[in-house]
């Protein structure tokens, strides 16, 4: 089969798309399918819309290629939408993700959340979904895992790390803002220490906390594997990947319970609230032994995510998808019209 993808791998970017796209796309050409990034062969059979935005420096081509692909060149291609985004996810930012999602999806043929919590969000609620379906996120275990691992002897300090590209707000620095804070107490000073790999919001400030330059790949699992537990806070979370790196590499999570995190976590560590985070972490603690042995069989990688799509694909492409009436030449014409609405004002107003 052939794949057409309309991002392309960034050889030096951290995202959950990114490592999604590195994950997936080696494991169809070890399958013997071929990967494009283009549209320019006639027999595709699948189109894969990572991103929709028109801005991304690593688009291979717009939503509207795909569309005007299906129409006029072949009109069998599957068309399949990953979302994992929200407006929500994205602090203080003047994009309308969600509308422009909303917009993509009416040419989809079949949709993928990254996550039960995210499929559930307004804006989906009148989502058929018998065509769609939540296939959650894996890291790539040929890079993070336990090789080398070694667990803390008993009585040393508890080492916490966690790991983020972004320096969104909502990446969890509240949180990890608190367990700075808590580490000024001796009580904690003398049981817990706490490492942050990765960019911080310029105002923000830690007093207890070793700051470490951002690392990827191989880098950044050997490092992670020098801590005891993973810490994440990250906020309106679609499904993200840095809870399974951690994960992978045997640290236990210590996550919150808010959106698609206890998705990703639950039974794997312990979880917390602002309002019990000191009461849960000693719980974490005292309870890591236990979910080092559970850590072991943690499931979320970069095997059970690429079954799980290719067996999607399989599926939908043995039946006769029916395309909805919004898949359309005249609904075509009116999204060309909207995306170059759009951009003028972008340039004319530069919002």
């Amino acid at each position: 089969m052939k794949f057409a993808f309309n991002v392309k791998i960034a050889k030096n970017s951290w995202g959950g798309g990114n490592a999604f796209l590195k994950i997936f796309t080696k494991f169809l050409k070890e399958k013997g399918h071929k990967v494009l990034f283009n549209l320019n062969d006639l027999d595709i059979d699948v189109i894969f819309i990572i991103d929709p935005r028109y801005n991304n420096p690593f688009i291979t081509f717009p939503i509207a290629k795909a569309i005007n692909y299906t129409l006029f060149k072949n009109n069998k291609t599957l068309i399949i939408h990953r979302i994992n985004e929200c407006n929500k996810k994205r602090f203080k930012s003047n994009l309308n993700i969600d509308n422009l999602l909303l917009k993509t999806n009416q040419f989809a043929d079949y949709t993928i959340f990254v996550s039960k919590w995210l499929s559930k969000q307004r804006i989906w609620k009148n989502k058929n979904k018998k065509d769609s379906r939540v296939i959650l996120n894996g890291s790539d275990k040929s890079i993070f895992n336990t090789k080398g691992k070694k667990n803390k002897k008993k009585n040393q300090k508890l080492s916490l790390v966690t790991h983020h590209w972004s320096n969104n707000w909502n990446k969890g620095f509240k949180y990890y803002k608190i367990l700075d804070n808590l580490l000024d107490k001796p009580y904690w000073k003398s049981r817990v220490k706490f490492s942050f790999l990765g960019n911080i919001p310029q105002h923000l400030q830690f007093k207890n906390t070793n700051v470490l330059k951002p690392l990827n790949d191989h880098k950044l699992s050997k490092k992670l594997k020098e801590f005891d537990g993973y810490i994440t806070g990250s906020m309106y979370e679609p499904g993200s990947n840095h809870q399974n790196e951690g994960a992978l590499c045997g640290l236990p999570l210590f996550y919150i319970d808010h959106s698609s995190m206890p998705e990703y976590c639950e039974t794997y560590g312990v979880s917390f609230k602002e309002k019990n985070f000191e009461k849960q972490l000693k719980l974490f603690k005292k309870k890591l032994p236990f979910y080092q042995k559970k850590i072991k069989k943690f499931k979320h990688n970069s095997d059970l995510v690429c079954k799980n799509y290719l067996d999607l694909i399989n599926d939908i492409s043995q039946k006769k998808i029916k395309r909805s009436d919004n898949f359309s030449l005249l609904i075509y014409i009116f999204f060309i019209f909207d995306f170059v609405k759009y951009n003028l004002k972008k340039i004319l107003f530069k919002i």
